[in-house]
């Protein structure tokens, strides 16, 4: 019966009906203590610990996952293993733990390369890849979503081929290569046939419009992507859009907006527990703050952020609040204190591989931030 059972929650995987697998699953409950095959009990765990987690029910998901992986581990099985650890890598992202969530993706993926299964394979580099660009470790992110892009094309899955084009944009965006972003992202939505990718994509393509510098763009196509997103019971995206929406409105002068939503970015952040999105969102607030002269309050909230950052190990945001930061004090006319967090901000950028944002943050600690 539970074999049957998690044999159904694997189909209304597909079709995400996550609300209906979590029913089946509470259903069948009082079975698993009853059930002597480690196996079946990794698989009824797992599939527990990803339901919770497309739940936003973090806590649960992370001590399922660490059961699936306990009895993964006493069956001896790869695939179980591997799975568990794409729960617990998935957790750690959403939370704001990535490099524990880096180091469950690697370990799945020495596990899974062993075996002839693609699907958990592409899915783990794709947590290595998620990972890796909150973490800031732009070239690994390339690199892990460039072989995720490639078991998707080689196994005939659009789907996790068309997923790797969100982290691909990202990261080119962050580095500065905003034109290589919207050609990544314009890719992926040609072969994406599932509108949750879509949207995740798009919001990768509305962040490379922002870097860029093009105000009407990112709007126009981030205030659809939230809207998109809020269907989704996993919040993240939502969150992250939302705050890159924030300052598209305030590069295109609508201060009143980029503070409406940078706010609601920062609600949706704090009641489901997502560090990196409320480091987003604080910063967001802060750099609004700065437009409007209101430097006591901005100086609160970047300072807020870039504790924020630091402590999920977010190198690349903590070197852009960083620079934030010196942009505040140049304004406060306190060039030594500027000039600081400017030289710290050279340091993070180059650690995270975006030569461009690190040269950018050297001339201006050269010539003065402003």
């Amino acid at each position: 019966m539970l074999d049957l059972a998690l044999r159904q929650t694997f189909v209304l995987s597909m079709l995400g009906r996550q609300r209906e697998i979590w029913e089946i699953l509470q259903t069948h409950a009082d079975q698993v203590e009853r059930v002597v095959d480690p196996l079946l009990t990794s698989e009824y765990h797992f599939r527990f610990g990803l339901t919770c987690f497309y739940l936003g029910k973090y806590a649960e998901g992370k001590i399922a996952g660490e059961r699936a992986l306990s009895e993964g581990e006493r069956s001896g099985n790869p695939d179980a293993i591997g799975k568990a650890l794409h729960v617990l890598s998935l957790i750690a992202y959403e939370t704001g733990r990535p490099q524990d969530g880096i180091g469950h993706a690697n370990r799945a993926i020495s596990l899974l390369e062993m075996t002839r299964e693609p699907h958990w394979l592409g899915l783990v580099y794709h947590d290595l890849a998620l990972n890796s660009v909150v973490a800031g470790e732009l070239d690994g992110a390339l690199e892990a979503a460039r072989q995720e892009e490639a078991i998707g094309r080689s196994s005939g899955w659009p789907r996790i081929e068309a997923l790797a084009g969100t982290v691909i944009a990202w990261a080119l965006a962050l580095r500065g290569d905003h034109e290589l972003a919207v050609e990544a992202a314009q890719r992926s939505l040609g072969i994406s046939r599932d509108p949750m990718v879509t949207s995740l994509v798009s919001g990768s393509m509305g962040l490379a419009y922002l870097e860029q510098g093009d105000a009407k763009m990112a709007v126009s196509i981030l205030s659809d992507v939230v809207i998109q997103l809020r269907k989704n019971p996993v919040r993240s995206g939502e969150a992250r859009c939302l705050a890159f929406l924030s300052e598209a409105q305030l590069l295109a002068g609508d201060l009143d907006l980029a503070r409406e939503t940078a706010s609601r970015a920062l609600e949706v952040s704090q009641s489901d527990g997502l560090t990196f999105g409320t480091g987003l969102a604080l910063r967001s607030l802060g750099r609004i703050d700065i437009a409007q002269r209101s430097f006591g309050e901005a100086e609160t909230r970047l300072s807020r952020a870039l504790a924020t950052f630091t402590q999920c190990g977010a190198a690349f945001e903590t070197a852009r609040t960083q620079a934030d930061l010196a942009a505040l004090f140049d304004c406060k006319l306190d060039s030594k204190t500027s000039r600081e967090y400017l030289a710290a901000a050279v340091i993070g950028f180059r650690k995270a591989g975006a030569p461009k944002r690190a040269a950018e943050a050297h001339r201006l600690s050269s010539t003065g931030a402003s």
